[in-house]
């Protein structure tokens, strides 16, 4: 079930939204990594789980991605101040309770894998 909730969570990362569909889809706030675990989860606690297991899947790629990489930690710490403040936002947009800790989880996994991306093609920030 992981495995299936993984590859379709890659996917829906990786696909461009339909033209027109995206802001009728997405409210303010809320990221694909959201939307592909709510959609492909049976209950709220499999939903936090998604979103859990895929957040720690993501951090582990770019920690192995950044012992080979040449970033400086000035880099790393700036990235890090930067998805911090965006993250904690998308939490204040989604309001309060589980939603808005959902919504973090999803705006960081999204901005790790933007980051393994990134240092996975440039090596460094």
């Amino acid at each position: 079930m992981r495995a299936v909730l993984t590859i379709a969570l890659a996917a829906a990362l990786l696909a461009p939204p339909a033209v027109g569909q995206e802001a009728e889809r997405r409210p303010v706030g809320a990221s694909a990594a959201y939307w592909t675990c709510s959609r492909q989860a049976a209950s709220m606690a499999s939903e936090r789980t998604c979103l859990s297991d895929e957040l720690a899947r993501v951090r582990w790629a770019l920690r192995q991605a950044e012992e080979s990489s040449r970033d400086d930690p000035e880099s790393v710490a700036l990235w890090q101040r930067s998805a911090d403040h965006d993250c904690a936002k998308e939490g204040e947009l989604a309001g309060s309770g589980n939603s808005a800790g959902d919504s973090e989880t999803a705006c960081w996994i999204e901005r790790t894998t933007e980051r393994l991306a990134y240092v996975r093609r440039f090596g460094n920030w």
